[in-house]
């Protein structure tokens, strides 16, 4: 009786120790036994990518300075293109962490705006534009804008093969998508493919009855332009998001914008490099081609199909403006500084110079060295 006990208690027995091992190596600091193997777990308070100050950008983020581009050089005769800001709104987006900062991506934000005046023959023009710039500079960057495009392209894409066109002999209702644009490098086989503009419009048939003095037949636009490009080592993505109402041009002059600034991102390229600026043919030819030719109003040639226009010629850009200043006299006093030598030869050969300067277009007069 006692000998068949004997291996139930030591089992007991066992089972207690063991238990009692465990609670005591759990209770154990744990410098006693991981010897060397701890690990330290540190989290930051700062999230992976920040928003950091511009001026902390690195050298490479300077060339993108919208607010520095003369945009009216660019656009069609007769409109002048204003910023709605002094300067664009820029952000640099920086990984933190172990005390230091890293730049990965900066943000540059400017807001265009045209106005035409109203006459007799046409209401009021309007015409806004936000250009965007995102400029990479490590290839984890690159890589997030390529996807971002892709995404922006495909949702475009999709939708042009979606909505529904209709088109009548006074009013048409479209989506467009075009590409390529001629933007992006076609020596850089990554992103040379990476560009559309697409854009909706509801236009007034320009065939129809009593439209023929309207100043373009796009009433109302509403589209995107978006284009990925290699400047130097960095990748940038361009986005023009604009609209215009009862403004004619507003789809050429979107692309001239984006190539003005695209010639901006390497402006120590050679000349042959640069993009050239189109041309401002005319939105509608209203006669037809072929004499005897019975025109269908439901196929007018619009700017939707800017290779088919031919009879008028196309207008160039407005290029370097310059404003018409009149010199006026300015009262200034007989001063003379008192210093001699060349100090104060230089401080009178500036004050003449600003008495007989109006404004920063107008070319001084005749230098003092000259007389």
């Amino acid at each position: 009786m006692a000998l068949s006990a004997l291996p139930a208690r030591a089992a007991s027995a066992a089972l207690v120790t063991s238990l009692a091992v465990s609670i005591a190596l759990l209770l154990m600091p744990a410098s006693v036994w991981a010897d060397g193997r701890r690990r330290v777990e540190e989290r930051a308070l700062t999230p992976e990518l920040m928003l950091s100050p511009p001026a902390s950008a690195p050298q490479a983020l300077s060339a993108p300075v919208l607010s520095g581009l003369e945009f009216s050089a660019v656009a069609p005769p007769g409109v002048r293109i204003r910023i709605i800001e002094n300067e664009p709104y820029s952000f640099l987006i920086a990984r933190g962490g172990q005390g230091r900062t890293q730049a990965e991506e900066g943000l540059c934000v400017i807001v265009l705006l045209a106005d035409l005046a109203a006459t007799d023959e046409a209401p009021a023009g309007h015409y806004e534009a936000v250009v965007s710039l995102r400029m990479a500079l490590t290839a984890p960057g690159a890589r997030r804008l390529q996807s971002a495009f892709d995404m922006q392209a495909h949702c475009a894409y999709r939708q042009a093969l979606l909505a529904h066109e209709s088109r009548s002999e006074s009013e048409y209702a479209i989506y467009e998508v075009r590409s390529p644009l001629g933007l992006t490098d076609q020596k850089d086989k990554s992103n040379r493919a990476r560009e559309y503009l697409a854009y909706t419009a509801r236009v007034t048939n320009p065939l129809g009855p009593g439209l023929l003095s309207e100043q373009t037949p796009y009433k109302d636009v509403d589209g995107e332009l978006a284009a990925v490009r290699r400047a130097g080592k960095n990748v940038c993505l361009l986005s023009v998001r604009f609209k215009a109402a009862d403004f004619p041009h507003a789809l050429t002059l979107t692309e001239n914008i984006a190539r003005r600034v695209i010639n901006q991102l390497e402006p120590q390229r050679a000349a042959e490099r640069l993009l050239p600026y189109l041309e401002y043919y005319p939105e509608v030819v209203k006669d037809a081609p072929w004499p005897g030719e019975a025109r269908d109003p439901r196929t007018a040639n619009l700017a939707e199909r800017p290779t088919e226009s031919c009879g008028e010629p196309p207008l160039p850009i407005q290029g370097e403006l310059r404003l018409e200043c009149e010199q006026q006299p300015i009262e200034t006093t007989n001063y003379q500084p008192q210093g001699v030598g060349e100090d104060g030869d230089r401080f009178s050969r500036a004050a003449d110079a600003v008495a007989r300067s109006v404004c920063s277009h107008c070319p001084i007069a005749q230098d003092r060295r000259q007389r």
